[in-house]
C-alpha cells in the first residue's frame, strides 16, 4: 500500500539525516527511546489493519501455506544481514518492511504456519506482547540495580527477568488493557478505528 511505503520512504530520510549529524546515542535516543518516533510502529499496524480488513473476505486462489513459508523466508534473510546495515536504520525502518509482510499475510490464518501459531497459549501470548514490550526494559534496569556483578550469573538473571515481565505484562493486560479497551470501543465513534478496535477486543482471551 502507498501509506506503508511513504511511511518507510520517510523514516530512512529521517534516520539518514539523524545519523548524518549526530551521535549514536543520540540516534539511539531519537528512534529506539522517542514515544513520538515509536508511534510510528503503531500507525503502522493500524495501516496493516485497513489493509487486512479489505482482502480479508476476498477469495485468493493461492497457497497460503507458501506464502506464509515465503514471508518467513524473507524475514529471516533481513535479519540474516542486520550486521551490514547502519543501526540507527536497525531501530526502525530496516525491520518494517518484513515485519509487515509477515504480520500481514500470517493475519489471514489460512496455512499451516498461522494454524500453528494459534494455539492457546501463544495467543495469550500475542495479548500480553505490547505490555511485554512496554515492560521489560525497565525490569531488565531494575534487575541490574538490584543484582549488580556476580550476585547473579547472567543467564539467571535473565531467566529471572524474563519470568518477572511475563507476569507482570499478563497482569497488566488483564488489569488495564481489556477494561481500557473496553472502554474506547464503547466510547469512540470513529469508523475504521472503532472497527478495529471491536476486532482486537472482541477475541476472546483464554483463561
Amino acid at each position: 500500500p502507498l501509506q506503508v511505503i511513504a511511511i518507510v520512504i520517510v523514516g530512512v530520510v529521517i534516520a539518514f539525516v539523524i545519523r548524518s549529524i549526530s551521535s549514536d546515542i543520540l540516534s539511539h535516543r531519537f528512534f529506539y527511546l522517542n514515544p513520538l518516533v515509536r508511534s510510528a510502529d503503531f500507525l503502522l499496524g493500524i495501516i496493516l489493519f485497513n489493509v487486512f480488513d479489505k482482502l480479508r473476505n476476498v477469495n485468493l486462489r493461492i497457497d497460503h501455506t507458501f506464502i506464509e513459508v515465503m514471508a518467513v523466508i524473507v524475514f529471516v534473510a533481513f535479519f540474516a544481514f542486520h550486521e551490514h546495515v547502519p543501526q540507527v536504520y536497525r531501530y526502525s525502518v530496516y525491520y518494517w518492511p518484513p515485519i509487515s509482510l509477515l504480520i500481514l499475510i500470517l493475519a489471514f490464518q489460512m496455512g499451516y504456519i498461522s494454524r500453528l501459531l494459534s494455539a492457546n497459549w501463544l495467543l495469550i501470548l500475542g495479548e500480553i506482547s505490547f505490555a511485554f514490550y512496554m515492560l521489560h526494559q525497565i525490569v531488565l534496569r531494575y534487575m541490574s540495580m538490584l543484582y549488580p556483578g556476580g550476585m547473579l550469573t547472567e543467564i539467571n538473571r535473565t531467566m529471572l527477568s524474563f519470568i518477572i515481565t511475563m507476569v507482570l505484562s499478563y497482569m497488566s493486560h488483564r488489569i488495564f488493557e481489556v477494561p481500557v479497551g473496553q472502554f474506547v470501543k464503547r466510547s469512540l465513534k470513529l469508523g475504521g478505528l472503532t472497527k478495529a478496535y471491536t476486532f482486537i477486543v472482541d477475541k476472546k482471551v483464554p483463561e
